[in-house]
């Protein structure tokens, strides 16, 4: 049996470009795996087409950093165990001390992520601390922290 699914891209853009208005400058668009069915390139072509430039858009993976348009500084959502090429590549997520021993001789900007309900990889409350020891030690600059809310409900 196929499976097919149609997108009315009226309905669809009209719905970003108000989501993006509403949300304004902090709103920072994830393009992640195969781009939701579309395909990585075609929403970084359209998130540009409706929301504009973008300071930031957040990837899964840093083998997703190709084809982030020019200009715009990724944010990789996923721990990697190999460091981008250079610091100013990527904003890399951190969650616990060995994703920050993973980036080892890297310096840049990172985010510490903290673990939630949801139980996705963070870190929980009482290893905050020696998380964040690791990072300065490590000498990289904490751009922000995060947690992955839980739905409502």
């Amino acid at each position: 049996m196929t499976v097919r699914l149609t997108v009315d891209m009226a309905a669809w853009r009209g719905h970003v470009t108000t989501t993006a208005q509403a949300y304004g400058p902090a709103l920072v668009p994830v393009v992640k795996g195969n781009g939701y069915g579309f395909g990585r390139p075609l929403l970084h072509n359209l998130t540009a087409d409706l929301i504009g430039p973008l300071e930031h858009v957040c990837v899964g993976t840093i083998h997703e950093l190709d084809g982030v348009p020019s200009g715009t500084r990724p944010i990789v959502l996923i721990p990697s165990l190999v460091p981008p090429a250079t610091s100013e590549a990527a904003v890399m997520t951190v969650g616990s001390t060995a994703h920050v021993d993973a980036l080892r001789g890297w310096r840049g900007e990172v985010i510490v992520k903290v673990a939630s309900s949801m139980r996705r990889f963070g870190a929980a409350v009482d290893e905050i601390p020696t998380l964040m020891r690791a990072v300065e030690n490590q000498g990289l600059a904490i751009a922000a922290c995060a947690i992955h809310l839980p739905l409502a409900g």
